[in-house]
């Protein structure tokens, strides 16, 4: 046999293993007669060697271009979307890659820890009502002086952060409760260097450590009549930081409570619904939670207009947008197997509604019933109707009966 039909054969069997199984021998049949028919066809035209051997190779390779596209034209995504395991699986992916680029959700890790240093939870900010309207405004050095003289017993400091730079007033560490290694993470910034701030009249923030006696109503009301009547109010450090996490939390715990309301879920689908949409609702919850304990906190711990109302709108219209896939999700399924209803057929007539009501009947592949969906023309309080299909129904469906 000729080397460039035996070369052009080879490739042509190389390119069948892209073929299904049960047309891949009829498939390499059909080229490696059409390779056989083209060497005698090009040896009787008188074409040389070398013209005969480039136009075979070149018919060749397109063996591999048909064999893609008879697999591709036989490959089917529905069964695969369809399959309960893939919602399920797609959120647990989502999270998988949000755990490693975050390393492992470090925002929300450190706002948990709260600030480097002893017992976090006794740190506060400091923050002070403006002249003008009652606006909060950043204390200044001669809010610092006035609370280090007239706060007996008081461990405050002042701080500053000016870019990856902070600086800090004499006795911040001392307040803080620890030395941190450079870098570090403070109120949401990274800090690489400190550095001593000399008392100006210009904004600081004031941090304070409260003592196990110290009531914080109780220390606010003293500390305003230290400033002249303007109202001084605390914040926990440690509850700001948090505060992201546990608004993420409750928009969790609402919309699946939510869902469970209004899904009207068999019981036997209760737990397959709660699983996936707790993934689902996680997987939005958790980015979101990563993004907003990421973001700089003020020195005075008051929100800003992004934190306050941007960014928990924007989590409340994607937990509510996913509550509505997985409503939708849940009423297109088997109620058995939980795979996707198909074959959709409408029935009924518009024109009678009361004897002949309009909707749209779904199937189980496998046999196990139909699912009726009534038109929104109709009832619209009356909910789907599920019938169940008998065992004898079974020799009617290709994909394993009513198991």
């Amino acid at each position: 046999m000729c080397p460039v039909v035996s070369a052009c054969r080879f490739a042509v069997r190389l390119a069948s293993l892209l073929v299904p199984r049960k047309l891949r021998d009829d498939w390499a049949g059909q080229w490696t007669a059409e390779i056989r028919h083209g060497y005698a066809l090009l040896t009787d035209r008188g074409e040389s060697p070398a013209e005969i051997r480039s136009k075979l190779l070149r018919f060749a390779m397109g063996a591999f271009s048909d064999a893609a596209d008879l697999r591709l034209s036989g490959f089917d995504l529905r069964p695969v979307v369809g399959h309960p395991a893939f919602c399920l699986a797609v959120p647990l992916i989502v999270m998988a890659l949000l755990l490693a680029s975050t390393h492992a959700f470090q925002n929300c890790r450190q706002a948990i820890a709260g600030l480097p240093g002893r017992q976090p939870e006794q740190l506060v900010l400091l923050s002070r009502s403006a002249t003008v309207m009652g606006l909060e405004a950043v204390p200044s050095s001669a809010d610092l002086l006035a609370f280090q003289k007239q706060w007996t017993g008081a461990s405050l400091a002042g701080f500053l952060i000016d870019g990856p730079v902070l600086r800090v007033t004499p006795g911040f560490y001392d307040v803080l409760g620890a030395v941190p290694r450079l870098p570090f993470r403070f109120l949401g910034h990274t800090i690489e260097a400190v550095k001593l701030l000399d008392l100006q009249p210009a904004r600081m923030g004031i941090l304070a450590r409260l003592r196990a006696s110290d009531r914080p109503r109780q220390t606010e009301a003293a500390l305003t009549r230290m400033t002249n009547g303007r109202a001084v109010s605390l914040r926990f450090v440690k509850g700001r930081m948090r505060a992201p996490l546990v608004f993420a939390a409750v928009v969790c715990a609402l919309a699946l409570g939510i869902g469970l309301i209004v899904s009207r879920v068999r019981s036997r689908g209760i737990l397959f619904y709660l699983v996936k949409t707790a993934l689902a609702e996680g997987a939005i919850v958790s980015a979101w939670a990563e993004l907003a304990a990421g973001l700089p906190i003020s020195s005075s711990g008051a929100g800003s207009v992004t934190t306050a109302f941007l960014l928990p709108g924007l989590l409340l219209a994607a937990a509510a947008l996913m509550l509505w896939w997985a409503l939708l999700d849940q009423q297109g399924r088997c109620p058995v197997c939980y795979r996707f209803l198909a074959l959709p057929v409408r029935i009924g007539s518009h024109s009678s509604i009361i004897l002949d009501r309009p909707g749209v009947e779904v199937l189980c592949l496998r046999g196990h019933g139909s699912l009726l969906i009534p038109a929104a023309g109709g009832d619209a309080a009356e909910p789907p109707a599920w019938t169940a299909f008998h065992e004898s129904w079974k020799d009617c469906f290709a994909q394993g009966g009513t198991k």
